[in-house]
């Protein structure tokens, strides 16, 4: 009996860590897909950036050019 119950207890040991390794490769995937999102909202980010810039330099001509009559 003794024998039976520690083989059950292994069986289980060993399903728990197979549960906890799956666990794990779940974890690993979804970080890389946050780094991907990270470096694609940096993109946009920056794209965002210029243009804003832009607006910023093109108001600032037409500031210095003053009002139109």
């Amino acid at each position: 009996d003794f024998l039976i119950e520690r083989m059950d207890g292994v069986i289980e040991l060993h399903e728990v860590k197979g549960r906890v390794d799956q666990v794990l490769v779940a974890v690993h995937a979804s970080q890389v897909l946050f780094e991907e999102q990270r470096s694609e909202n940096r993109i946009v980010l920056d794209g965002i950036k210029m243009v804003m810039e832009r607006q910023d330099r093109v108001e600032s001509r037409l500031a210095q050019l003053g009002p139109s009559s």
